[in-house]
């Protein structure tokens, strides 16, 4: 044993013959030390009834603190129910201020406390409720306009869904052909110019023909619906989007043209026609329209174009106009038909008088020369009609000459019809054949005459007038004189209004009239580059207007002025007559003759040519128009005038072609008389052209 070391220890003990428990401790410094032995057994007795003793205490401890806690929960829960009904009641608003716990000063201090306590509470518990309902009330709002917001915008994307499905239908199903192009890049091309004059723009397109092929390559096909494709014929739209516009016909460059001016110009929509060439099979004619679409007006980021297919169309309303040429060929074979008679009539009847009588021969041959000269008024009518009269345009002053007709309308009116004649101070000069102004005014005068029985005013106005294009489609744009012919007659009704420039149509009685006076007045005005006009009410009167092209130069001379110096007699200048028909040929010769001329026959353009060889000095060569053998009498004025450079020229025709233009032959003094052939006439342009 260590000095200082204490412990315990079990042992046997022999000599007791049981288990021992020993303590000890070493006493410090001595070398001695002490054991307590003490055997177990004895301990393990003291032990348990240790264990007894402190399990009954803690036992006895346990039922204590149960009956304390039982004790002093009663009375908790019991202050906690007397608390909760005076709570209650001061909720109510019931006074509680008399009902205190049985004998407890405490219990009433507590009571007053939390009374004021629960009144505070009541108080911001109310404020609070009205705030939570408040808030409560704003939300409930906000909640339901956002529904009613989320509902509007699903209805609203559902909507436009359905209605981009139903466009894009339309757009895939619709029978005509649409594509959708993006031309932005085109407008910021043109706007990179800078160009703000549209004249200006239109020199550049002239003068960089580049710029329209730049141009080209920027249209983008967005999109194009079946229609187009079947229209173009090509396999896929993706090829038709590809290659559509990447070669387009000359036709089609020149309305792409017109689109740049009209982007330049800040337009948003424009109409064309043009004929386009299919991938496959034949060409068509269209009609087409763009339009921007709405929302792309600044950029031209988005054009719906739309066409139609009017070849069909086209070749009906060619087929109808047809029908309707036919229509009118037998309305003027039957008014020519009788016409033509009663004139045979005439001729034929006295010329047979003359055979059987011909001592009073004089008096048989003055009606035949009558029905010669209206048999030739009414083919000048009927060339005028179908606009294939040859004019002779001239600059006119229509005040001199309506003035000098003005006599010549009061000897065929009559007394009893008053006639007036107004102009313009300042009055354009007219371009026109004035042979014809006075013919068509005679007509005119004469309708206006037969719609006044009983008479009554004529009043004939002359003025300036400027035309647009919206004006008038059947009439350019620009200046024109307006003769116009009024009379107080009876007037017409709409449905008559609607046919009097009409061949052969009357409302007079039969052998009045034969209808073709007012279609020679029109045909001469759209024949001049003009156009009629007719304005009607019954009852009240008719105004018929004739607008003529106005000329820039000063008017000649009116042919009642030059006739005075034309009529004169030639001094035997050599004339070449070319004139397939013998019988016309020897009358022509002999008038010639005894004009005082010295007149050179050929029947052909081959015999011409040789006389004009043989003759160096003919002045004058007389041809006729229509020739047999293929050579027209244009045809040899053409090569005669390479001959002859100073050769006059004079034309004859019954029916003569459209004459584009006097110079076609190199002359252009070359002058187109109508058969029959005016004696008087002819005096004076033969006279006219053999004195140079």
């Amino acid at each position: 044993m260590m000095a200082g070391e204490t412990g315990v220890e079990t042992f046997f003990s022999p000599a007791m013959n049981v288990s021992m428990i020993s303590g000890f401790s070493s006493l410090p410094g001595s070398g001695w030390g002490v054991m307590v032995p003490q055997p177990i057994s004895e301990l393990e007795e003291v032990a348990d009834a240790f264990n007894r003793d402190a399990l009954i205490i803690m036992s006895l401890g346990l039922a204590l603190s149960f009956i304390l806690a039982a004790a002093a929960s009663f009375l908790l829960s019991s202050r906690i129910q007397f608390i909760e009904a005076h709570v209650s009641d001061l909720g109510a608003g019931h006074d509680v201020q008399n009902r205190m716990l049985p004998r407890s000063p405490i219990a009433l201090r507590e009571l007053k406390s939390l009374q004021a306590g629960v009144n505070a509470m009541a108080r911001s518990t109310a404020l609070a409720r009205e705030e939570i309902q408040d808030r409560n009330r704003d939300l409930e709002r906000s909640n339901a306009d956002l529904r009613r917001e989320i509902e509007e915008r699903k209805t609203a994307q559902t909507q436009r869904s359905e209605s981009e499905a139903r466009f894009k239908s339309l757009f895939e199903n619709a029978p005509i052909p649409i594509r959708e192009e993006d031309v932005s890049g085109i407008k910021k091309a043109i706007d990179a110019l800078d160009i703000a004059d549209h004249e200006e723009f239109s020199r550049y397109l002239d003068d960089n023909p580049d710029f329209l092929e730049r141009c080209r390559d920027l249209i983008v096909v967005v999109d194009a619906n079946r229609a187009s494709q079947a229209m173009h014929k090509y396999p896929s739209k993706e090829l038709l989007k590809s290659s559509v516009v990447r070669t387009l016909s000359p036709d089609s460059m020149r309305v792409f043209r017109q689109t740049l001016e009209a982007i330049h110009a800040g337009k948003t929509s424009m109409s064309y026609e043009l004929s386009i060439y299919p991938k496959e099979g034949d060409a068509c004619r269209i009609a087409g329209n763009w339009t921007v679409l709405p929302g792309y007006e600044e950029t031209y980021a988005r054009l719906l174009l739309t066409s139609v297919d009017i070849t069909e169309r086209l070749k009906s309303e060619e087929r109808l106009h047809k029908a309707q040429k036919m229509e009118a060929v037998g309305q003027l074979t039957g008014g020519i038909a009788h016409d033509f008679n009663n004139l045979l009539t005439v001729i034929g009847g006295n010329i047979e008088l003359i055979v059987e009588d011909p001592h009073n021969a004089s008096d048989y041959v003055q009606p035949v020369l009558r029905a010669v000269k209206q048999g030739g008024d009414l083919t000048q009518r009927l060339l005028a009609f179908s606009r294939q009269q040859p004019l002779t345009p001239r600059v006119i002053d229509l005040v001199h000459l309506v003035s000098e007709m003005i006599e010549l309308f009061r000897r065929t009116l009559g007394d009893n019809v008053e006639i007036s004649f107004k102009h313009a101070p300042d009055l354009w000069p007219a371009r026109a054949d004035p042979n014809q102004v006075q013919n068509a005014l005679l007509n005119l005068a004469i309708n206006a005459r037969d719609a006044m029985p009983d008479g009554g005013a004529l009043q004939i106005t002359c003025e300036n007038a400027h035309r647009e294009d919206q004006d008038d489609e059947e009439l350019e744009e620009g200046d024109y004189v307006k003769i116009s012919v009024a009379d107080t007659g009876t007037g017409m009704a709409p449905e008559v209004l609607s046919h009097v420039f009409e061949p052969f149509y009357t409302t007079k009685e039969v052998g009045m009239g034969s209808g073709l006076g007012l279609s020679m007045v029109y045909g001469f005005a759209k024949q001049s580059r003009g156009h009629a006009e007719i304005i009607s009410q019954p009852g009240v009167g008719t105004t018929v207007s004739v607008l003529l092209p106005r000329a820039d130069v000063p008017p000649e001379m009116t042919m009642l002025e030059e006739a005075s110096k034309w009529r004169q007699r030639g001094r035997g200048q050599k004339i070449l007559v070319l004139e397939d028909q013998p019988d016309v040929r020897a009358y022509l010769i002999r008038v010639l003759k005894l004009m005082g001329y010295e007149p050179l026959p050929a029947s052909d353009a081959k015999s011409a040519h040789a006389v004009l060889t043989d003759h160096q000095d003919i002045v004058v060569a007389l041809c006729d128009i229509m020739l047999p053998g293929g050579v027209s009498g244009i045809d040899f004025a053409r090569s005669a005038i390479r001959m002859r450079p100073d050769l006059e020229l004079i034309f004859m025709s019954g029916y003569p072609p459209r004459m584009s233009d006097e110079a076609d032959v190199g002359e252009a003094e070359s002058v187109v008389l109508n058969k029959p052939i005016d004696t008087v006439q002819l005096s004076e342009v033969l006279y006219r052209k053999a004195k140079r």
